[in-house]
């Protein structure tokens, strides 16, 4: 028997459409698989590569691998169902805990992007500071300090005030938060988005300058695309929120329907079940030496075809 009180009011039957958060499970999960395999060859690589932006795309790569799996358990109608059937109090805990666990991945995500804006940044537009630069020679425990960071700020607001919340179509996400969260939420992403375009926009600037140059090198032209990745993740994750600021908008303004906030936020869920993927594909396309990296250890077989040999029919 369902637990009626933690449904939101305009949940009728929980999950009675199940084919849509089914598609988005099956999208995370198959992200999360591609991110641990993603991780596994990073790890391979020489020990002389793994440098500050070696780093960075470790912990983009835990990002998504933790982001697609609190989504998995977000939107699973199968664990849901279960988890509605348990007291209230188990109900609200769970409740609590796997939103704590998916917001301080995505405030994580932020800062992982602004530290890797800013790696990138003094990479090329400071160069000769990069030896003496105490953010990029500490920067494992700048990541490390991300996360214990993130936990902490998006903790304490998710568990200070939990009357809204409740199960609704989107399984454990409540439709609506309370207003420490909805600024904690803003605030990060104004300041991030901020930081992110500030560092890259210059960053782009040099890169200009690299181009004109007469010949540009070898390790120019890795920089430039180690650099151009970190634009293209930063501007695909950033728009990953206009369905999410549109879903708000709809669903706070009372005169405006319901439903097309529901689409808009699960688009917002599938944009976000593909990113993690679509990482992998760019930095594959942007990256030749991890692509000769990765056919090193897959494991290819080379068929030799033998030329027949002329025969005289009588």
């Amino acid at each position: 028997m369902e637990n009626n009180s933690f449904l939101c009011e305009n949940v009728a039957e929980f999950c009675a459409d199940s084919t849509t958060s089914t598609v988005s499970m099956a999208l995370n999960l198959f992200g999360v698989v591609c991110n641990m395999l993603h991780l596994i060859a990073l790890k391979s690589l020489d020990k002389s590569k793994r440098n500050g932006y070696f780093w960075v795309i470790v912990n983009i790569g835990i990002s998504d691998i933790a982001t697609g799996t609190v989504f998995t358990l977000y939107v699973s109608c199968d664990l849901n169902k279960l988890v509605v059937k348990l007291s209230d109090k188990e109900v609200l805990v769970y409740q609590v805990v796997i939103n704590i666990l998916g917001f301080s991945t995505y405030f994580a995500r932020n800062l992982i992007l602004v530290t890797g804006s800013y790696e990138r940044y003094v990479s090329i537009c400071l160069p000769f500071n990069v030896q003496t630069n105490k953010v990029l020679n500490n920067l494992g425990a700048c990541l490390g300090s991300i996360w214990i960071f993130s936990f902490i700020v998006v903790g304490v607001p998710l568990a200070s005030d939990t009357r809204n919340y409740c199960f609704s179509v989107f399984g454990s996400m409540p439709i609506e938060f309370n207003i420490q969260t909805d600024v904690i939420f803003a605030s990060s992403i104004t300041i991030t988005l901020t930081t992110c375009v500030i560092l890259l926009f210059k960053t782009w600037k040099e890169l200009r300058r690299m181009q004109q140059r007469n010949a540009a090198g070898p390790d120019d032209l890795m920089v430039k695309r180690s650099a151009q990745y970190i634009l293209i993740i930063c501007v695909t994750f950033y728009l990953l929120y206009v369905p999410t600021v549109l879903a708000v908008l709809f669903n706070n303004i009372g005169a405006l329907p319901k439903k097309p906030a529901i689409v808009i936020r699960w688009v917002s869920i599938y944009y976000q079940a593909i990113y993690g993927t679509l990482n992998i594909a760019v930095y594959i396309v942007m990256t030749p030496g991890y692509r000769n990296h990765i056919k090193k250890i897959l494991p290819v077989t080379t068929i030799r075809v033998q030329p027949i040999e002329n025969v005289s029919i009588n």
